[in-house]
């Protein structure tokens, strides 16, 4: 994964299709878990259930976009991630990271 702070500029101004964030949310005793998606200019927002694992559930959300649709994920650097060259490989999308302990 790059570093968010090196992206390219129109991705700060909102106005390429096909940049999303993504997060996950742990529910109690990370018992649970669920990613949120959100296309950066268009405001889309989609929830992967992770039933599989977090690689699968947030590839199986975006491969069902179209390609304009699928350039670019920020996300955190948590372990949730740690299998970001598989997801690279599945959706051909880059995946920029967020600063530790970032805002």
């Amino acid at each position: 994964m790059q570093s968010i702070r090196i992206r390219p500029p129109e991705i700060e101004d909102r106005l390429v299709l096909g940049q999303w964030k993504g997060d996950l949310i742990k529910g109690a005793g990370k018992c649970s878990s669920a990613d949120t998606l959100v296309e950066r200019t268009t405001g889309f927002a989609a929830l992967a259930a992770t039933t599989r694992t977090v690689v699968d559930s947030i590839a199986a959300v975006l491969n069902g976009e179209p390609a304009a649709m699928r350039k670019m994920m920020a996300c955190d650097q948590g372990s949730e991630m740690h299998g970001h060259k598989i997801f690279i490989e599945r959706t051909g999308l880059r995946i920029d990271s967020v600063d530790p302990h970032g805002p």
